[in-house]
């Protein structure tokens, strides 16, 4: 109510109990709501939204203040911008205290999920880095998935500085499997030969004999590879490739189109021809190309067992991606997280199974029909022994 305004109501707290007792009300406005209430300070907005910010932490003072215009009360955005800075402060406090139920959660998981590799590493008692690989994840790949593993590591955004390591693999349809991860506190030798250590135990993938395994140029990582899984191939991302050129020539043009043909190239012919087209473009852009052909990005290089012609790692990116909110949580939340959201996409794995009825993959089919599409311009020509020659164009 306005200072002119007769309205009032006078309460104190009783001396026999801790309630606010009404002591005087004088009902009758004469003044027009104007929805500032003083006593609405941010420490109490603050109480009202924690629950919704933990779990929106994107939550603006400008959306704060639009739901509390809606139920009738001015706020200013700077006391929003208080209480949402009030809420910041409390879910970091929360962060403390759930590092002292790690060993309790580690255990759960343990229980509800047996034959699970659940690891907690600690220094000194306090924490250092934890590793998890559920036996169902651990049974999918090794039953169904092709053979290849997507590696990549992604800073943690939170109060909980560190790394997030994962490895990520694809299942009959191309889709993307989550197999497993960590988080360390940096991304180095060290913490890499760890992971791919119980990687390695994990999908029982001995020296890495008919394995590929894709990755940027994370630190520490290729030592990891060479040391625990030798006879692994080892594909570099294209896009990574293509990233450093772009950086160091800007202007790509006709550069961009090229390279991709190199990429995606069939065999090492198509591939050394497309190249020889860069040489005219570019000569100095062809002399980088040909120093990286030994990193293995281009799909002619690649061995056929895997099943798999990804010359990208966009799939690690693309799990980043779906944690990007999540990496901002708590340890436990950001840990709870990745548990659901393997338990969501398990689901519609499951039920795309269900309706599948042929015994080739959608995508599969898909590539299938839009290949027929372009029989017409293809000639077979037949050597009289049930071997074929096929001229296209």
């Amino acid at each position: 109510a306005q200072e002119c305004c007769k309205w009032r109501l006078f309460a104190s707290i009783n001396s026999q109990s801790d309630k606010m007792v009404v002591r005087s009300y004088k009902g009758e406005h004469n003044c027009y709501p104007i929805g500032v209430v003083d006593l609405y300070t941010a420490p109490k907005i603050a109480a009202d939204f924690l629950n919704e910010f933990r779990h929106n932490p994107k939550l603006t003072a400008d959306q704060i203040m639009q739901r509390l215009g809606i139920k009738g009360l001015r706020v200013t955005k700077t006391k929003c911008q208080s209480a949402r800075q009030i809420m910041k402060h409390i879910i970091e406090d929360e962060y403390a205290e759930q590092f002292t139920r790690m060993y309790d959660y580690v255990e759960e998981l343990r229980r509800t999920n047996p034959g699970s590799t659940v690891i907690l590493g600690t220094k000194d008692r306090v924490f250092d880095k934890f590793y998890t690989c559920f036996q169902s994840q651990k049974q999918g790949w090794k039953s169904a998935c092709r053979r290849i593993v997507h590696l990549d590591g992604t800073f943690l955004k939170g109060r909980m500085k560190g790394q997030l390591l994962t490895a990520v693999g694809r299942d009959p349809n191309e889709s993307m499997y989550i197999i497993a991860w960590a988080i360390v506190p940096v991304e180095n030798k060290v913490n890499w030969k760890w992971f791919m250590e119980l990687l390695r135990e994990d999908l029982g993938l001995e020296d890495g004999n008919g394995l590929a395994l894709s990755s940027d140029q994370q630190k520490g990582l290729i030592y990891a590879i060479t040391e625990i899984l030798p006879y692994a191939e080892h594909r570099m991302c294209a896009r990574h490739i293509f990233a450093n050129l772009q950086k160091k020539y800007k202007q790509m043009g006709p550069l961009h189109k090229t390279f991709w043909k190199c990429a995606r190239a069939y065999n090492e012919t198509v591939f050394w021809r497309q190249l020889e087209k860069m040489k005219n473009i570019k000569l100095e852009a062809y002399e980088d190309v040909k120093r990286t052909t030994d990193s293995h990005w281009s799909r002619a290089f690649f061995s056929d067992t895997t099943k798999s012609a990804a010359v990208e790692n966009n799939i690690s990116e693309s799990y980043n991606a779906v944690l990007k909110d999540a990496r901002e949580m708590p340890i436990i939340a950001l840990l709870e997280e990745i548990r659901r959201h393997i338990m969501a996409s398990n689901l519609v794995k499951i039920k795309e199974m269900e309706s599948v009825t042929s015994l080739v993959t959608p995508k599969a089919l898909a590539i299938m029909e839009k290949r027929k599409r372009s029989l017409k311009w293809c000639a077979p020509l037949s050597n009289g022994r049930g071997i074929y020659e096929v001229d296209y164009g």
